[in-house]
């Protein structure tokens, strides 16, 4: 299991942000030492775990290159879609499904981090059907 742990400049804004927003439920959450909140897990399903801990120093560049590709085991991709964008959430990548057979949409989250969330939907071809498939693309 890999179990990624997001650094955010806001714990409670950002849990907010994937509850309300992303649909992920808090798992778990723990207070600092002046009693503020400041770490926790959320999950979405079964599939998907992720950490938030607060971090008072500079975020800048943190996740730059990271993709986060996130299948939960618990939502129908359109579904999830709708909600997400229903929900004012921006959506950096629109709903498709990639010619691997995968259907995904991805946002960002406060902080940067880039979130994939997919659902495989077709069994993937072989390597070279899927790489005539992506030459053949404009």
């Amino acid at each position: 299991m890999t179990l990624p742990i997001l650094a955010v400049k806001n714990y409670d804004a950002s849990l907010k942000f994937y509850t309300e927003k992303l649909g992920f439920t808090s798992t778990l959450t723990m207070q600092g030492r002046e009693g503020e909140n400041t770490f926790g897990f959320v999950e979405h399903g079964e599939g998907v775990r992720l950490g938030l801990s607060q971090d008072s120093s500079d975020l800048t560049g943190r996740g730059n290159g990271v993709i986060l590709m996130l299948y939960p085991t618990d939502a129908e991709i359109d579904e999830l879609y709708n909600q997400v964008k229903s929900a004012g959430v921006k959506i950096t990548e629109e709903l498709k499904t990639e010619v691997w057979g995968d259907r995904l949409f991805s946002v960002k989250d406060l902080d940067g981090y880039y979130l994939t969330f997919c659902k495989t939907v077709a069994s993937m071809p072989s390597v070279e059907e899927i790489q005539a498939a992506m030459n053949s693309q404009p």
